[in-house]
């Protein structure tokens, strides 16, 4: 691989007919955007390499701000990049593992909020995480609606039967936990 994709977690390597790699991804979503452009002759190598090179950019300041635990710093700098916000605001809400000591779901709320806003309140994926920090703030019925938007939005996309499942998972134990609080 050329070295600006070395390191990345690969699921999905598209070569061209002369052997070069032109995709690296750890997702097909684009895949057949990708490869029409790739057989079309249409395909951007170098603006993918560019893209590449900023995600890696991106991830490493993620880890940063994560290490950190700037959340301020954070929503300053990437105020106008959903896909970091939304990872930072994953990372405080759930916190696997209890590795973030300034475990604050109401500031995750608002980068996820601010993640949503800039997806045009699209991407299931932030409504799943707001969906959470409201749990985690104790508005069970907030959470339950933007549980439910996740799932809707992901019903109307390619989506994988494990994301499917899991989002609606979420929902259900959110709406049973209503459910059970309401006896």
């Amino acid at each position: 691989l050329p070295p600006e994709y070395r390191g990345i977690v690969q699921k999905l390597v598209v070569v061209d007919a002369e052997g070069r790699v032109v995709y690296v991804a750890k997702h097909s979503k684009d895949l057949k955007r990708v490869l029409r452009a790739v057989l079309d002759g249409t395909w951007d190598v170098e603006a993918h390499r560019r893209e590449v090179l900023a995600d890696r950019e991106r991830e490493a300041d993620r880890e940063t701000i994560l290490a950190e635990e700037n959340w301020d710093g954070a929503l300053e700098r990437h105020a106008n990049d959903s896909a970091v916000l939304m990872q930072i605001a994953f990372a405080i809400a759930f916190n696997y593992g209890g590795e973030i000591s300034n475990d604050d779901p109401a500031t995750a709320l608002r980068m996820a909020d601010l993640a949503i806003e800039l997806d045009d309140a699209q991407d299931p994926f932030g409504h799943h995480i707001r969906a959470k920090c409201l749990h985690r703030l104790g508005d069970l019925d907030g959470a339950i609606r933007s549980q439910r938007r996740a799932v809707e939005i992901r019903n109307q996309s390619d989506v994988t039967p494990h994301y499917k499942a899991y989002y609606e998972g979420q929902l259900a134990a959110y709406t049973d936990e209503a459910t059970a609080t309401e006896r």
